[in-house]
């Protein structure tokens, strides 16, 4: 079995894209410093997605608004632009968005598992301790709820749409 810290490491170094650091919030000195450091990384992972979404969209529509078509794709639902981008694109542009997707969909992934294994972690530690809060209990219901989280099913649909 990869330990977990190893396969974030080289996966951080390898995705373009902001990837939490695991270890490092596995080592957080204090209750309040892994707190910290947890809500740090889930506001630039958000941050580093949505930014990653919007340069997405706007290579996607920027060759819809080009072309010739783009009477015929007013307010297209989102897989239907991206079937329009890949019919109207040359291939070497839609490899590109591909590669966009991926890496969106791998940090996505990453941090997801980053975020909510340093909880698991850390609250294995506090069973030790009566009384204390989960992080879990506080943590975890924004992350499922954090954009990045929430986008993963749409990631690995357009993914399978292109």
């Amino acid at each position: 079995m990869v330990r977990f810290s190893l396969h974030i490491a080289a996966s951080r170094a390898a995705c373009s894209l902001f990837v939490a650091d695991y270890e490092g919030l596995c080592d957080a000195p204090s209750r309040v410093a892994f707190v910290s450091m947890w809500e740090a990384a889930l506001e630039r992972a958000n941050a580093a997605h949505s930014d990653n979404l919007e340069q997405i969209w706007s290579t996607v529509w920027g060759c819809i608004a080009a072309s010739e078509a783009r009477s015929l794709t007013y307010g297209l639902a989102p897989l239907d632009a991206l079937r329009a981008f890949a019919s109207l694109a040359p291939s070497e542009s839609v490899g590109e968005l591909l590669y966009a997707i991926n890496q969106g969909e791998v940090a996505a992934t990453l941090n997801s598992e980053a975020l909510r294994k340093a909880c698991k972690k850390r609250d294995k530690l506090l069973v030790a301790t009566q009384g204390a809060e989960l992080f879990s209990a506080s943590l975890l219901p924004r992350l499922y709820c954090s954009a990045f989280v929430q986008g993963l099913e749409f990631l690995a649909s357009a993914l399978d749409c292109l």
